[in-house]
């Protein structure tokens, strides 16, 4: 009877510990909550993280015939995650830069991907924003008076468009 209780007792231990290791290493070994985040293009998790703030005007123009889903870009409040999920959002006051514009990165079906154009999005980058390179533009208002160009790209190759992105 003592053997029993004493290998349940260890097993017990021992899935504790692995349990620990595993949390320890999956989410606090990533510091997932550190990192400022943004929605990249899904605007449905915007709106439900409680970031949304606008949508932005976009026009399409084309090289190529193609069909492309419909591109997406807005304003949302900058955030992080929240210490123990990434379900939770910590939304960031008292920063300088507390707004982003997100914008959609890809249409899968069409083999699509879009990629912001920094040399001709020159004068919005240099209006006192600041850009990043995962698709966000860190914005000190929620608003910009500069357009923003998104290159679309097919086949990972080919530029067979633009789309411009403004402020209403």
């Amino acid at each position: 009877m003592k053997k029993n209780s004493i290998k349940i007792l260890l097993w017990t231990v021992l899935i504790i510990v692995l349990l620990l290791i595993y949390f320890y290493s999956s989410w606090f070994g990533y510091k997932k909550w550190q990192y400022r985040r943004d929605t990249r293009g899904n605007k449905e998790e915007s709106i439900e993280r409680g970031v949304f703030v606008k949508d932005l005007v976009c026009k399409e123009f084309f090289e190529k015939e193609i069909s492309i889903k419909k591109f997406k870009a807005y304003i949302e409040r900058g955030y992080k995650y929240g210490y123990f999920s990434e379900n939770t959002t910590r939304v960031l006051d008292g920063f300088n830069f507390p707004y982003q514009i997100s914008v959609d990165q890809l249409d899968i079906s069409n083999d699509i991907y879009f990629s912001i154009d920094y040399n001709r999005s020159k004068g919005l980058i240099d209006n006192n924003n600041l850009i990043t390179s995962h698709f966000v533009i860190y914005l000190k208002e929620p608003t910009f008076k500069d357009t923003l160009f998104v290159d679309i790209i097919y086949n990972n190759i080919d530029t067979i468009g633009i789309i411009k992105v403004f402020d209403k």
